[in-house]
């Protein structure tokens, strides 16, 4: 298909023009379609999304950047791996609301029995393993395990980012039995195929998941069902 025009709202506030650009060069060599990519990411809210609270106040925010996308492009892919207002944007718009995260987990459970998330804080495993069973396949987790590097710092040294997801993931596959590693961050994202070949088992990178995903909706002309995801009623608001 040619043509096709992505929206990603990354749901984290104050990066540079550079860093945006950054990521739209990464997402546009991660697809072989003429597929053009406008990188955004909110105007205010959370510097990263590390949690509940995060996800919460950044949510407005994303949902505004939202407004009118379904007018102008084909897809949207909220970039980050705990897919904050996904939900509410499919809600809202008419056209494919990819979350990576959500997207990931299925692809996982498609590639092997048990998988791994690599996630980036300690923290963060219980919030992790409680969304994993809330999609139904708790059943299918091997472990979550952290890198313990915040999201803000995940790319300054890549590197060093790389050898310590090696490091996990490895006691994911020889300690927990994981099949499959999920890279359950989008600060890992690009990272995917480096650790695949060393660690010797499939490696979902969420970025690149998100991208063919929404390719894949748009190529097949389908979107979120209205059965499901209803359009928001317009309401009066009554103040005191």
């Amino acid at each position: 298909m040619n043509g096709m025009k992505i929206l990603v709202v990354i749901p984290n506030y104050g990066m540079s023009s550079e860093t945006l650009k950054e990521r739209e060069k990464m997402l546009k060599s991660m697809t072989s379609m003429n597929t053009e990519f406008n990188v955004v990411c909110i105007d205010r809210g959370p510097e990263t999304i590390e949690g509940y609270y995060d996800e919460v106040l950044a949510g407005p925010a994303i949902l505004n950047k939202l407004k009118g996308a379904d007018k102008i492009y084909d897809a949207v892919i909220i970039y980050c791996f705990s897919d904050p207002a996904v939900e509410a944007a499919r809600e809202m718009l008419d056209i494919p609301v990819i979350g990576p995260g959500e997207a990931s987990i299925y692809i996982a459970a498609m590639l092997g029995h048990k998988f791994s998330l690599i996630t980036a804080l300690e923290e963060l495993i219980p919030k992790d393993v409680e969304r994993v069973y809330k999609m139904g396949f708790g059943h299918r987790l091997a472990s979550v395990r952290a890198v313990n590097i915040p999201v803000a710092d995940i790319r300054k040294d890549l590197t060093k980012t790389v050898e310590k997801i090696m490091e996990v993931a490895k006691k994911a596959v020889e300690e927990d039995g994981a099949q499959v590693i999920i890279l359950a961050c989008l600060g890992f994202a690009g990272l995917g195929y480096e650790i695949q070949k060393r660690l010797g088992v499939p490696v979902v990178d969420p970025a690149v998941v998100a991208v063919k995903m929404a390719e894949l909706m748009v190529d097949m002309k389908v979107t979120h069902s209205r059965k499901f995801y209803l359009r928001p009623r317009k309401k009066v608001r009554v103040d005191k």
